[in-house]
């Protein structure tokens, strides 16, 4: 993944975070999974699940299956469908994707939801850490791990 320095990646304290886009459970091989590591303020490691390929794809088939004057009609298709290959490019090619700001925002939010107890910004915005404080106190502890013992 790629951004550019006005919207660059955080890394949180516990910078490997899981987000789950089909549901909530959080787990290597439960589709829908992808592993986030940010590894500079502009480049980021997303490790997708393939199921998360596959509906990619699929959307992808339908789009090309679109008459050409649906994408005159409705600009915003063709940026769509722009964004759905890029995408694809970035799965089979290895080619880093460009974030659009609000995913490079999503991709933060999962930073600052799974930092223990620091974030690093490269340029000192802070803001989106404090509107999700603000909205979240509980973010301010950062994920525990609980040890249950006994049966």
């Amino acid at each position: 993944m790629q951004t550019d320095l006005e919207h660059p990646f955080l890394i949180g304290d516990h910078p490997v975070a899981l987000y789950n886009y089909f549901g909530d459970k959080l787990g290597v091989g439960v589709p829908g999974v992808v592993v986030y590591f940010p590894l500079s303020p502009e480049f980021a490691l997303g490790l997708h699940c393939s199921s998360i390929a596959e509906e990619i794809r699929k959307g992808q088939e339908k789009m090309d299956r679109l008459p050409d004057h649906a994408f005159v009609t409705h600009p915003e298709l063709y940026a769509g469908y722009k964004e759905t290959v890029a995408i694809m490019e970035g799965f089979v090619e290895g080619v880093p994707v460009k974030g659009r700001p609000e995913s490079v925002e999503h991709f933060n939010s999962i930073q600052i939801s799974n930092a223990e107890r620091f974030v690093f910004s490269f340029d000192g915005n802070f803001a989106l850490v404090e509107d999700m404080l603000r909205t979240d106190p509980g973010l301010r502890k950062g994920p525990r791990v609980a040890v249950k013992r006994g049966l």
